[in-house]
């Protein structure tokens, strides 16, 4: 009786089981281990441990049913990034999970550096479009974590640079040479090595290979100012920009002490013409370099975030034009976080979020962000100009 059950009714149980259950309930019969089987594998592949995650994808390729399915529904492919964690002695004694972790990480080094094996891993997921590397805390406990937190960035940009720069460059590398089709790219730390490094991490070939790209997703972190003292990381960045002339989406934050000016985008072709969505964040904002690099964009652009300093006229001036330019198009905008004009009597607002990273909405409970819907009312809808002197809070920052 279980075996006749229509199809809809065995996906609604398997929604209801834990994993354990869900491979025992495979073994019932042939159709319950195809709807089984579409559970088992998503859209998205993890790979948070390369020595136990790449076999794990490899070994799909073992069972012609299971191959089918993976290269049918596979489509992105995740990436954590793990960094080493060095403590202190009196610190280590509270980290009860470190040396199981630091096992672990060895393990992941030796896989790492096998570009063969991610290769093979890739080939089984034909139909990947997307990759992506996160940096979570890789922790549980909650000392550990509380520990990671304070030093996660330290660590990473002044030990990891190098390493976390040809991890991406090599998962690049292998994507090529397995055949995939990648549309859509981010990292949430990478450093600013990959751009300033003394050689071009990224081969001539690979910059051809990013030409299809459709979204370009990146935080760009930097300890000690390298992206800013080093004249070629915006060269280099707006040569990746230009490499990929079919972008839709832009998010590029700059994790700085300073903001960094807009000499990464690019004036001249090629460069994309098809933006949808451009997202800056830690950005030093010149209006002859903005408004030259959208000038291309009015047809196609729909959304617009900026969060960072107005070196020239007055924030009021600026969102005027980005109205009179865009406003008719535009879908959703928001300006966000410390924003600060540089003339001597320019204004300093501090403004929430109305947006998250992926434009779904974000209600802050901390703030009220009526000022920052007003604004996106007043470029988009022409409504009336919200700001007052009590908005104001340059006095409170001197």
């Amino acid at each position: 009786m279980a075996a006749n059950l229509p199809y809809e009714v065995k996906r609604l149980i398997y929604g209801y089981v834990d994993i354990e259950a869900l491979k025992s309930l495979r073994l019932v019969s042939t159709s319950w281990a195809v709807v089984g089987l579409e559970t088992l594998l998503l859209p998205c592949f993890t790979i948070k441990s390369y020595s136990l995650d790449i076999p794990r994808l490899i070994s799909i390729g073992a069972s012609p049913n299971v191959s089918r399915q993976a290269a049918r529904v596979i489509r992105k492919v995740k990436f954590y990034s793990s960094v080493d964690f060095v403590p202190t002695r009196e610190e280590q004694e509270a980290l009860e999970e470190l040396d199981a972790i630091i096992e672990r990480r060895h393990l992941d080094d030796e896989q790492e550096r096998d570009r063969d094996s991610l290769i093979r891993a890739f080939r089984q997921a034909p139909q990947v479009t997307t990759l992506d590397v996160v940096c979570p805390n890789p922790f549980k406990h909650r000392i550990l974590r509380k520990v990671w937190e304070e030093y996660n960035m330290e660590t990473y940009r002044s030990l990891q640079s190098q390493r976390g720069s040809s991890q991406l460059v090599d998962i690049l590398a292998a994507a090529k040479q397995a055949g995939l089709e990648i549309q859509h790219m981010g990292h949430d730390q990478l450093t600013s090595f990959f751009f300033s490094g003394e050689e071009d991490l990224v081969t001539p070939d690979i910059y051809g290979y990013l030409n299809g790209l459709k979204s370009l997703n990146l935080t760009i972190c930097d300890q000690p100012q390298e992206f800013l003292s080093n004249g070629i990381a915006s060269t280099r960045l707006r040569k990746r920009i230009s490499a990929s002339p079919n972008l839709e989406n832009i998010y590029l934050k700059f994790e700085l002490l300073l903001p960094v000016p807009l000499d990464f985008l690019p004036q001249t072709p090629p460069c994309p013409t098809k933006l949808h969505t451009l997202s800056l964040s830690g950005v030093s904002m010149d209006t002859a370099q903005f408004f030259s690099f959208l000038g291309r964009q009015v047809d196609s652009l729909r959304r617009l975030s900026i969060l960072g300093e107005l070196v020239d006229g007055s924030w009021k001036a600026f969102l005027e034009a980005i109205r009179d330019k865009f406003g008719s198009t535009l879908e959703k905008f928001q300006v966000s976080g410390v924003l600060k004009s540089l003339e001597a009597d320019g204004e300093t607002w501090m403004l929430l979020p109305i947006y998250k990273a992926d434009w779904t909405d974000f209600y802050s409970t901390f703030r009220d962000t009526r000022r920052t819907k007003d604004l996106e009312d007043f470029v988009l809808r022409g409504g009336d100009w919200p700001m007052t002197k009590e908005d104001d809070i340059s006095s409170l920052l001197t």
